[in-house]
């Protein structure tokens, strides 16, 4: 049997039908705890800026804030998947097979992004981030700002997920003026699930 090109052309339509209703069905989380930048070429460079200067009595003349950058580049990197489809199975139009397969696709490409920042959020202990620090440490500081912390070492407990929470709330800017961090998510692994819902939902 020669297989048509209208033929092919009405599978792979049927397959990206599967695979879009997947993708838009799927609940990632990583736009919780991350900011989503939109890619525009192969490598992205972010200037980090110091604390934004906070507004100030107006008397006399401007006064003009010099900010602290700390550039870094993000370079963008290609993800794929390919499935092969059996030429015996386009044949006998048993293609329907592939639907569970080409569902998990659209899925694992919605939810791919889950992976890498939660991933890189459990790196945040061993692998130095832009400041040539580590992300969670006990000893961060910017500009002429205070030594901070902003790592915790205790088991996770009600009276601690309270100090914790406490501590964040107590953070400091480069001039030493409250972040106003409010904190709203707590992101644990599975292991920790049961202790997390007992600590928020009691």
């Amino acid at each position: 049997m020669i297989v048509k090109t209208v033929a092919l052309q009405s599978i792979f339509k049927g397959f990206k039908t599967l695979f879009n209703e997947a993708f838009a069905s799927a609940k990632p989380l990583y736009e919780k705890i991350s900011t989503v930048v939109k890619k525009k070429k192969k490598s992205e460079e972010y200037g980090w800026l110091g604390a934004f200067p906070r507004l100030r009595k107006w008397v006399g003349e401007r006064v003009i804030n010099s900010l602290a950058a700390h550039g870094y580049t993000i370079k963008n990197e290609s993800w794929e998947s390919t499935v092969e489809v059996d030429r015996d199975d386009i044949e006998d139009d048993a293609y329907g097979v592939y639907t569970p397969m080409i569902k998990e696709l659209g899925r694992s490409a919605a939810t791919h992004p889950d992976e890498v920042v939660f991933g890189l959020l459990a790196d945040g202990f061993t692998k130095p981030c832009y400041d040539g620090q580590y992300f969670f440490d006990d000893d961060h500081k910017d500009e002429d700002g205070p030594i901070q912390s902003n790592k915790g070492t205790k088991k996770l407990t009600k009276e601690y997920y309270s100090a914790a929470r406490s501590q964040m709330m107590s953070l400091l800017d480069a001039k030493g003026a409250p972040l106003g961090i409010v904190p709203n998510l707590l992101v644990v692994p599975p292991q920790l699930e049961e202790a997390a819902k007992q600590i928020l939902f009691a």
